[in-house]
């Protein structure tokens, strides 16, 4: 059974992941030298409650969409695509919110760096803070 399941991942999974990297052209962030968010990741998270919208997120019982973008060499975000959709509107919002964030920082900005990948989860989920 682990076997199918591990050829599932390789046959299915993995084109999936490659193709998504390639039709966006990203290099995946690696080494000792990758963006973080401003301040800490609590604080982006944070970011994000205080600063979505209430959306409609369907009937998929999912709170969150991953979006993957790229970050240059000044820290800003570029190429921001949706990798996991849940609704238009779910969509729209979780890239507005990544497009509106500040620039990220990278730890070590005076070594050579490049654009790079990042993907992450943007929850869009009912809280009290959401505005309307």
């Amino acid at each position: 059974m682990k076997y199918w399941l591990f050829l599932a991942v390789v046959l299915i999974v993995a084109p999936a992941v490659h193709a998504q990297q390639k039709l966006l052209s990203y290099t995946p962030c690696n080494g000792d030298n990758y963006p973080t968010p401003p301040g800490t990741q609590k604080a982006a998270y944070q970011w994000f409650d205080d600063n979505r919208k209430s959306v409609n997120l369907g009937d998929s019982g999912r709170d969150q969409v991953h979006i993957g973008f790229s970050i240059d060499v000044e820290g800003n975000i570029t190429k921001a695509k949706v990798f996991s959709p849940l609704t238009p509107e779910a969509d729209r919002e979780a890239l507005r919110l990544i497009k509106n964030m500040p620039k990220w920082q990278w730890k070590k900005p005076l070594a050579p760096i490049q654009d790079c990948m990042v993907i992450i989860p943007v929850r869009l989920g009912t809280v009290q803070n959401a505005r309307q």
